[in-house]
């Protein structure tokens, strides 16, 4: 009986043996090894590293030639780097927007961010995060 590799990406056929014993989860002893890696990998940079880690070692296992391999990756970073601008710009117009309305409101005399701190902070009028007024 045959079952496939639990290693991510691998899925190379495991050969199981009769008996009652644990059936084996990887193809090799260097397959058991590099998911134990992978389950204990602590990933100190950003979440698109890992996510490039992945996607390296998913390209690798698929058997893609290298060139390709390279001009799949170098497109999939372009278009994240598209994507991660996108939302820059939008979340920036976002905050411009917030400080724009929260300036014209206090201008107007809607809000008094001054008087408002002074009255919800407990140590009151000598607050240092009150100003001047």
């Amino acid at each position: 009986m045959e079952t496939e590799c639990a290693r991510k990406y691998c899925g190379n056929a495991v050969e199981q043996v009769p008996g009652l014993h644990r059936q084996r989860k990887y193809c090799s002893d260097g397959c058991r090894m590099e998911a134990y890696r992978d389950r204990h990998r602590t990933y100190k940079s950003s979440p698109f590293d890992q996510f490039g880690f992945d996607l390296s070692r998913e390209l690798k296992a698929s058997g893609i030639e290298v060139s390709r391999r390279q001009q799949l990756a170098d497109a999939i970073e372009r278009e994240i780097d598209r994507r991660v601008e996108l939302r820059t710009k939008a979340l920036q117009a976002k905050i411009e927007a917030a400080e724009y309305y929260a300036l014209e409101a206090y201008t107007k005399g809607y809000i008094d961010t001054t008087e408002r701190i002074k009255q919800q902070c407990p140590c009151g009028s000598e607050c240092p995060y009150a100003g001047e007024d």
